[in-house]
């Protein structure tokens, strides 16, 4: 018989399932939207408490699902959300790994979509400067690569909001940290080992960890 514990993490389960297929098309007050993201949110930290990663998953797949609906808290707490993501990227669970790097880059495509405006301009520099703190600091290269494809994303926006020569300079700083933080990473597979067969099997090793 299951105890109360395993019941009640189902029950979470079965409600960030239930909210993720009829939040479309429903209509809620803001302050209902605003309780419904703190929910969504509040999950993902549970990934600390318990092992139940399926609740995690389906957090995400609330958020990445409906953005548009929870922007403006989203958006407002654009720091707290990208370290949030970025956490459950370094989780070793796959699943869970995954699903939070579609979400995360899922949250640039959308930032990315906006119309050109003053906000939307401020929005970009936000995002590409937590995204530089983000690569500056980390030492791993899979987050690392997250980080190059959200920025790759976020490529369109800077040259409508800023101009060529402006993305022409995040270019060549992407260029710079991918050598530095994980070209260097590849480098240390070719050093150990000269058979091509074994550095493409490493390759294909980073690769698989990436998401």
């Amino acid at each position: 018989m299951e105890d109360n514990r395993s019941i009640e993490l189902k029950a979470l389960e079965g409600m960030f399932t239930g909210l993720r297929q009829i939040l479309r098309g429903s209509s809620y007050t803001a302050e209902e939207m605003k309780e419904l993201y703190i929910y969504a949110t509040s999950g993902l930290h549970l990934i600390k408490e318990i092992k139940n990663y399926r609740i995690i998953k389906q957090c995400l797949l609330l958020l990445q699902d409906h953005f548009d609906l929870f922007e403006e808290y989203l958006l407002k707490n654009e720091e707290t959300v990208i370290d949030l993501l970025m956490n459950l990227i370094r989780v070793r669970n796959r699943k869970v790994k995954e699903s939070a790097s579609d979400c995360f880059e899922a949250l640039f495509e959308h930032i990315s979509k906006r119309s050109v405006t003053e906000y939307h301009k401020q929005l970009i520099q936000t995002s590409i400067s937590l995204l530089k703190k983000r690569m500056r600091i980390s030492a791993d290269p899979v987050e690392v690569m997250v980080c190059i494809r959200c920025y790759g994303l976020l490529a369109k926006a800077i040259l409508n909001c800023f101009g060529q020569e402006e993305l022409k300079t995040h270019f060549l700083l992407l260029l710079e940290i991918s050598e530095n933080k994980v070209l260097r990473r590849l480098g240390e597979y070719e050093d150990e080992e000269e058979d091509l067969e074994l550095k493409a099997e490493n390759f294909k090793k980073l690769l698989y960890k990436q998401k």
